[in-house]
């Protein structure tokens, strides 16, 4: 090959990459703006994070912007009087999307959490006032009053769903929920104190009264003879017991502070009977009824028959 050959091909292969070169030509600027008209259309910069994308309507308004974030990309929306009315884009634990109103407040928050997804809704004024997400049991949905304050609780737990109300104050003042027998409600005071208990219980149902120390002095029910009402001192020692007995009978006992039988008031087959017993719980006097009449007996504190009547 002649030397002018060679010179011909090397001047054609040259002329071939400056053809590439000025097709590939890169505009490197630190801002770009695109205009019609006068007024801006749309603006690419670099921003803190990366590239900003701002785009903006036929009156020069920004409607739209796509930017680099700490977390991921973002975009935010805006109405046509540069509101901010939307943010989507990438949060810490995954996506998030933000609504507002027209005055800029937020109205629902949707975004990925810790342990699953989390929806906020807000007031006008921009409070929460509900939220739905999740636990470790499942389900949880919360709402708030005007002044932020939980107020209530619709969830899950082990033994199933859960309902809980709150005062104004944000303390507990009633829950609604399941146990391994059923259906349980509880009241609570103004101090979160248990004041009542109702439920069931394997027998039927039950319920609980409790004074303002959480201490039971009240016991309404169900047992395998039917009905019983139990009533507490302030030690949660019973004193009263009004039930029915296994034949069918009713019968009243009262105790004493140390929760032995003092007195019991009931039914036997001839008529009413009535048993007073001493404070180590030994009977000493018992009047009842009998086929020929009534009877009084008296006994003396080992038990023996002290006195009858009629002989």
């Amino acid at each position: 090959m002649t030397l002018d050959k060679k010179v011909e091909m090397l001047e054609a292969r040259i002329e071939a990459l400056e053809d590439q070169l000025r097709k590939a030509e890169t505009i490197r600027a630190e801002k770009f703006e695109l205009v019609k008209n006068g007024k801006v259309s749309m603006v690419l910069q670099a921003g803190p994070y990366g590239g900003v994308l701002a785009i903006y309507n036929k009156e020069g308004k920004q409607v739209a912007l796509l930017s680099a974030a700490s977390e991921g990309g973002l975009l935010g929306l805006y109405n046509k009087d540069e509101k901010k009315v939307a943010v989507f884009g990438a949060g810490s634990n995954g996506c998030l999307l933000f609504i507002s109103n027209n005055d800029e407040k937020p109205v629902m928050g949707l975004y990925a959490a810790s342990d699953g997804g989390l929806l906020e809704i807000y007031n006008k004024d921009g409070k929460k006032v509900s939220r739905l997400s999740n636990d470790s049991y499942g389900g949880l949905f919360v709402i708030f009053n005007k002044d932020e304050k939980l107020v209530a609780t619709l969830c899950t737990d082990a033994d199933g769903g859960l309902l809980g109300i709150r005062n104004k104050d944000g303390k507990t003042a009633a829950g609604l929920g399941a146990v391994s027998e059923g259906g349980v409600l509880d009241i609570y005071n103004k101090d979160e104190k248990r004041v009542v208990a109702l439920g069931a219980i394997p027998e039927g149902g039950v319920l609980d009264i409790y004074n303002k120390d959480e201490k039971r002095v009240v016991a309404l029910g169900a047992d395998l003879d039917g009905g019983e009402l139990d009533i507490y001192n302030k030690d949660e020692k019973q004193v009263v017991a009004l039930d029915a007995d296994p034949v069918g009978y009713g019968g009243l006992s009262i105790f004493n502070k140390y929760a032995k039988l003092a007195t019991w008031l009931g039914a036997l087959p001839d008529g009413g009977n009535l048993s007073i017993y001493n404070k180590d719980g030994n009977p000493v006097a018992g009047l009842g009824a009998e086929p020929d009449g009534g009877l009084l007996i008296l006994w003396t504190p080992d038990g023996s028959v002290r006195s009858k009547a009629p002989e």
